[in-house]
């Protein structure tokens, strides 16, 4: 789960720098967060990949006749 930390590190800065953009820009604060959540949101699930999946411990036990 390394690589998703340092992935929503990353996510994270660039969302304070686009939001200190907006607010530079005078946009409202209501579209400021819509736009952070949705930005968040698309981070969080494109670096799901990231993660490691759960290891199938499953044991199948074939017998030949």
């Amino acid at each position: 789960m390394k690589a998703f930390g340092i992935f929503l590190v990353g996510a994270l800065l660039a969302i304070a720098g686009l939001t200190w953009a907006m607010i530079q820009l005078g946009i409202p604060t209501s579209w400021v967060v819509i736009v952070d959540l949705i930005v968040f949101g698309i981070s969080v699930a494109s670096g799901a990949g990231l993660i490691k999946p759960w290891a199938d411990t499953t044991s199948v036990n074939v017998q030949k006749d």
